[in-house]
């Protein structure tokens, strides 16, 4: 399996809610995940893998549905870089985004690859107004 197979695989999994509790399966030991700030996160975040699973926690806790649509994926040795359109619908009113009604954001995700799992996962995402 390529990397890029694989990134499309832990994203499709993510719209599953299958990733938070598999950590093992997706994530090298040491991982960091660190999300520039956005809408949601104006300070941004950097996690290791406990972070990542009591994030995945508290976003399972609100989020009714997400998906991510791959527009484009470019990978180099053990680097693989994602454009994709992120979708999700609320479980609750979300910074004056109306529960039920679909948040739309662009992401760039780069991702660094280790013995077939994600070692670092750098991502800058541009929400749609709502």
């Amino acid at each position: 399996m390529s990397h890029t197979d694989f990134v499309r695989d832990f994203l499709k999994a993510i719209g599953r809610d299958q990733v938070v509790g598999d950590k093992d399966h997706w994530y090298f030991p040491d991982a960091v995940q660190v999300e520039f700030p956005n809408k949601l996160l104006p300070k941004g975040a950097t996690r290791n893998l406990a972070d990542l699973k009591a994030a995945g926690e508290r976003g399972r806790a609100i989020v009714e549905r997400q998906t991510y649509e791959v527009v484009s994926t470019i990978e180099s040795g053990d680097a693989v870089a994602v454009e994709a359109i992120f979708r999700a619908t609320f479980k609750v009113d979300m910074l004056g985004l109306p529960k039920g009604q679909t948040m739309t954001a662009r992401f760039a995700m780069f991702f660094t690859m280790q013995d077939g799992r994600i070692s670092r996962h750098h991502t800058y995402d541009c929400f749609e107004p709502w």
